[in-house]
């Protein structure tokens, strides 16, 4: 009647591959962006890609999140639809994945560390006025979220 389902450990691939750096254009937009609008004008312009799902939103979501972060890594992507408050708090490492319509919303006076290799499911909202996510840490939806999309999801 039901078939028995065995969990089996799959390994994480997220941030195996070789880091490669961002490339020197979008190093360059990004500090000429910092220097003509500033935090308050990059935040407005952060609207007009924060939803596209094509190459050039996803490049525009991470230079602007570049110019804004105290610290961005190299490899990072940020999904669509991702908001955030205070970005100016954040510091960002290597190869890290934001899922979309996340929120991670920061505080003036604290400070958000995400560390290398971490992952970000869609849909996680993160409370980052003093937060510390260490490296090769995977964050999302609860398991009941997933039993719905993947029924024996284990």
């Amino acid at each position: 009647m039901f078939e028995q389902v065995t969990s089996r450990i799959v390994k994480a691939v997220h941030g195996s591959q070789e880091l490669k750096l961002d490339p020197e254009y979008e190093l360059g937009l990004a500090e000429y962006l910092r220097h003509k609008y500033g935090n308050n004008g990059l935040i407005e312009l952060y609207a007009r890609f924060a939803v596209g799902d094509g190459d050039f939103d996803a490049l525009m979501r991470r230079v602007i999140w570049r110019a804004v972060a105290n610290r961005f890594g190299n490899g990072v992507r940020i999904s669509s639809g991702v908001g955030f408050k205070h970005l100016e708090t954040f510091e960002i490492g290597n190869q890290v994945f934001i899922g979309s319509q996340s929120y991670l919303q920061g505080r003036f006076d604290g400070k958000c560390v995400i560390g290398n290799h971490v992952w970000i499911g869609p849909q996680s909202y993160f409370d980052a006025r003093d937060l510390i996510i260490e490296d090769y840490v995977g964050w999302g939806q609860e398991q009941k979220y997933w039993d719905q999309l993947i029924p024996g999801c284990q």
